[in-house]
């Protein structure tokens, strides 16, 4: 039975020692194999879950140096074109935030 678990070298090398524990080398064959895919599992959950921050951070960081005291030099037009998408937003980020809440 093949799974694919796509680690970093990392995560292999912290799945190794896991391996060579105490606690885990007296293990039947199968019981170790549970253990080491639910490590497996947890790391690229960490993973995934880093990686998600850093996209968010990052976002984040680029969407905020656009608010500026250049938007307020916009035509009237533009600027509620800005404003419409402004409260757009302020809607997904605040049921994005009641969903975090939960």
């Amino acid at each position: 039975m093949i799974i694919k678990l796509d680690l970093t070298q990392k995560e292999i090398n912290q799945l190794l020692k896991e391996v060579k524990k105490k606690e885990i080398i007296h293990l039947e064959l199968e019981k170790k194999l549970v253990h080491i895919r639910t490590l497996a599992s947890k790391l690229g959950d960490h993973r995934f879950r880093q990686k998600i921050m850093r996209q968010f951070d990052k976002a984040y960081n680029r969407f905020f140096i656009t608010l500026n005291s250049e938007l307020y030099e916009l035509d009237q037009e533009t600027k509620g074109e800005v404003v419409i998408s402004l409260k757009s937003m302020l809607g997904v980020i605040n049921d994005t935030i009641d969903g975090l809440k939960k």
